[in-house]
């Protein structure tokens, strides 16, 4: 068993080359996969069938109504924010006062 052993980690010139060799190979071999990967799934998408959907609805809207319906959301936010901040304060404040004797 140790004449197995030893013949085993020795290494000769010639398996280490091979080796050395193959090393650039198996870095690339991750890079490799995710290409075919890539390329089955692009084939099975071609194979597929289209659907196709049409919009009953296709108005445009102009930018100035765009702007308008952003700012009046924007304030309905902002008062969101203030009237959350008013009744926070007004809760700490009853939590605070000192009950009367």
């Amino acid at each position: 068993m140790d004449k197995n052993n030893e013949q085993k980690s020795i290494k000769t010139p010639e398996n280490k080359q091979k080796q050395d060799g193959m090393k650039p190979w198996l870095k690339l071999l991750p890079a490799a996969a995710v290409f075919a990967a890539v390329c089955v799934t692009c084939y099975q998408a071609d194979k597929a069938p289209v659907e196709s959907i049409q919009v009953a609805d296709n108005n445009l809207m102009s930018t100035d109504d765009i702007k308008k319906i952003i700012s009046v959301k924007n304030l309905e936010w902002k008062l969101h924010l203030r009237t959350t901040k008013l009744l926070q304060k007004r809760h700490l404040r009853k939590k605070t006062k000192k009950p009367v004797k």
